[in-house]
């Protein structure tokens, strides 16, 4: 039987914020709501990955850049103090970083053309292939 691997923790992530904003499509941004009765949020993730310039958790892609970083028992702590606005569009670019690393598994050669167009040598073969079922059909 073989041996697993130990996991190796690269750390965890804190983001905090303030979700009392609110879109305003006259300004087009989002805009402090004043009063707001939500209190802020808080979620502690674990790091799937750190690349150069950013971190990427399950919930969120994060620039290394905006972190505090600290030290506890469990490793490295990155922390961001953030708003609504920056909360979304982190987990907008986390959706959008899925779903390149999903289509680029597909893209491999000989899978897809490029830009979508059909190549001439399918062209080519769907013609013999036509001109041989007529041939067929009259003999």
């Amino acid at each position: 039987m073989a041996k697993e691997a130990p996991s190796v923790a690269l750390g965890k992530v804190i983001v905090y914020g303030d979700p009392n904003y609110q879109y305003d499509p006259a300004e087009k941004e989002f805009v402090r709501m004043s009063g707001g009765t939500e209190m802020s949020t808080c979620d502690i993730l674990d790091i799937q990955d750190i690349q150069q310039d950013r971190i990427v958790t399950s919930k969120y892609v994060l620039p290394i850049a905006d972190a505090v970083r600290s030290t506890s028992n469990e490793g490295i702590v990155y922390s961001y103090c953030a708003s609504l606005p920056y909360i979304t569009e982190t987990a907008h670019l986390a959706e959008v970083e899925k779903n390149t690393i999903i289509s680029q598994a597909f893209l491999y050669q000989g899978r897809n053309t490029q830009n979508g167009k059909t190549s001439p040598l399918v062209w080519v073969l769907v013609g013999v292939l036509g001109l041989m079922a007529l041939i067929g059909m009259f003999k």
